[in-house]
Parts: structure tokens; sequence; C-alpha cells
């Protein structure tokens, strides 16, 4: 299966771009092929971890413009390529798997409020029943998957990443 994941911004020393490498290592241990998408990306640490880079030119703007841009510019690569599953933080519209934070913004709620996502990945099982019960969604929509803490070892990593992808199916 070839597989999209999805981000504007992966600092390299985020716990979203160790979450992602972890994602990648534990799909590509299944035989995936995976694809991360973003506009800042260690290329070198996604290629060691089984995965391939795509660089998405950058734009000056940030704000909104500077993600709806990022967004078309991302969808034109998806196109190139095409994919089985594609997996975003909230940064394209319509992805089968949305990754959704506690602290998330604007344009994750509004993707959560239209229904505009395949299954939502959170964190904790308060987290879920807050978006059933807050936005009324399917709670069979909402799978309970996210990372560790920032602090846990990389064993801890590569276990939630194996059952990330277990869950989701």
């Amino acid at each position: 299966m070839k597989i999209a994941l999805v981000s504007r911004n992966l600092g390299e020393n985020s716990p979203l771009f160790r979450w992602i490498l972890s994602l990648t290592k534990a799909a590509c241990e299944h035989g995936h092929e995976v694809h991360v998408i973003a506009e800042t990306v260690s290329g070198g640490k996604v290629s060691s971890a089984g995965g391939q880079a795509h660089v998405i030119e950058s734009v000056r703007w940030g704000g909104s413009f500077g993600r709806w841009v990022f967004a078309r510019r991302a969808r034109k690569e998806l196109k190139a390529e095409p994919l089985d599953t594609i997996l975003s933080c909230g940064d394209i519209l319509d992805p089968d798997i949305l990754l959704v934070s506690d602290g998330d913004d604007k344009r994750v709620l509004k993707s959560l409020k239209q229904g505009r996502f395949g299954k939502a990945v959170v964190a904790s099982e308060s987290l879920k029943n807050d978006l059933v019960e807050q936005l009324g969604l399917d709670s069979q929509k909402v799978i309970v998957a996210g990372p560790p803490a920032p602090a846990a070892p990389d064993a801890e990593w590569e276990n939630r990443a194996r059952a990330f992808w277990s869950a989701v199916g």
C-alpha cells in the first residue's frame, strides 16, 4: 500500500516529526511505501526510516494564505503519485486519516465539524469523548491511537506506531 503523511512543518526536534518517523518506520516494516510531504522535513531521517520525503516549496507568508498555498501544492504532489491512504495533521482537506492533537487549531476543528475525513486519530480517550459529545462525531470514526509522551523511550514510540497502524487498519 502507498501511504502519504502530510504536515506543513516537521521541525527536526519536534514530537510531531518523531511521531511521523515512527509511523513511517512501522508502515515500512509491513511492506508499505511511505511518502512524507512537507515544506520542512529532514529527507535523510525520513529515508533512514524507510520513507521518501517530498519537500514542497515554502511560501514567505504565514497564516491562512500560507496554509492554503501549501494545501494546493501538496494536493498537486498527491495527484502526481497515486496513493492508497492519505494521513494529514490538518494541513489538507479530506484526508483518509486526520491526526488530532489536544491543542488543535481551527482548521482541524473545521474538518472535524464538516466530517471531511475518513477516520480521526486522537491521543486519549478523554479527547475522543469530547469530540463525540461536543461535535456529534460518530464514535466509530474516532480512534484512540496517538503518540506517547515526548520523553518516552524509543521502544514506546515504535510500539505505539505499530499499534496505530493496527488500529486504523
